[in-house]
């Protein structure tokens, strides 16, 4: 069984706090801008109050510093979180989810794009001064206050250069775009950038996989956080959640062969 949190994992935030040392990754101390803030008062997307960021759309994200690992080049790759948009149509447009940028121009970045009436776009982008590469999902609607998971996955299908757009585990449109994601020596801004193009919401489970394509088609979203090692685990065994063992065997030794009624994780 691979652990959500393997060696392919470069960042992972639960947001329990901002110097949880378990989300593991590529981060040291996540800094807060503006009024960004964990919250573990609010219902989180499993029902508990485990935690959650919350940004309020006026500069305000958490940042990491400069690593080599959150260069993604032109490899298979998965990014996904959890988000809830807390107001529509506003003056905020555009949602950043995350931006790793340096002081000139170069930068790659994923954020929501508010059309209005309801309907938002997903993008990807890689800059260097003008766009190397953009690739944007079609149009779909999103509920405020309401959780939904995302997932932006490069080699979907196992076509490499076929980027998918998945709202809830089912896709929402496919791009066939190659290009290699330009090297940034700046912060990784996780849930805004400047001013009006930072997320009014709330964010948790943010992941970014590098060489993995984690799925490859629609997919069941998970019922629960994702694991930090391999010595976790988290699925449904003939509809029991995360059981400890199931006729004896552990789950890891369920998930290792895929057998009866598990359904896996990615």
């Amino acid at each position: 069984m691979a652990s959500a949190n393997d060696a392919s994992t470069v960042l992972l935030l639960h947001f329990a706090d901002l110097d949880d040392s378990s989300t593991g990754g590529a981060h040291g101390t996540l800094t807060a801008s503006g009024n960004a803030a964990v919250n573990t008062t609010v219902t989180d997307p499993f029902g508990g109050t485990a935690g959650v960021l919350q940004c309020d759309g006026d500069g305000d994200f958490i940042y990491d510093g400069d690593n080599a690992a959150y260069d993604l080049g032109a490899d298979p790759l998965t990014i996904d979180f959890r988000v809830k948009v807390t107001e529509l149509a506003e003056s905020i447009k555009y949602h950043y989810i995350l931006r790793k940028t340096d002081a000139t121009t170069t930068h790659w970045a994923v954020y929501l794009v508010d059309n209005g009436n309801e309907t938002f776009q997903l993008r990807f982008v890689a800059y260097t001064g003008s766009h190397i590469g953009l690739s944007r999902s079609d149009t779909f609607v999103l509920a405020a206050d309401t959780w939904y998971h995302f997932a932006i996955i490069r080699n979907w299908g196992s076509s490499a250069n076929v980027w998918a757009y998945v709202k809830d585990g089912v896709v929402i449109s496919t791009e066939e775009k190659s290009f290699t994601v330009p090297t940034s020596d700046g912060n990784m801004n996780i849930g805004g950038h400047t001013g009006a193009m930072s997320l009014k919401g709330e964010l948790d489970e943010v992941r970014i996989v590098k060489g993995v394509a984690r799925w490859t088609a629609n997919f069941e979203i998970p019922s629960g956080p994702y694991p930090d090692s391999a010595d976790e685990w988290m699925g449904t065994v003939n509809g029991v959640h995360n059981p400890a063992e199931v006729n004896g065997e552990t789950a890891a030794d369920l998930f290792d062969g895929g057998v009866n009624g598990v359904a896996t994780y990615q």
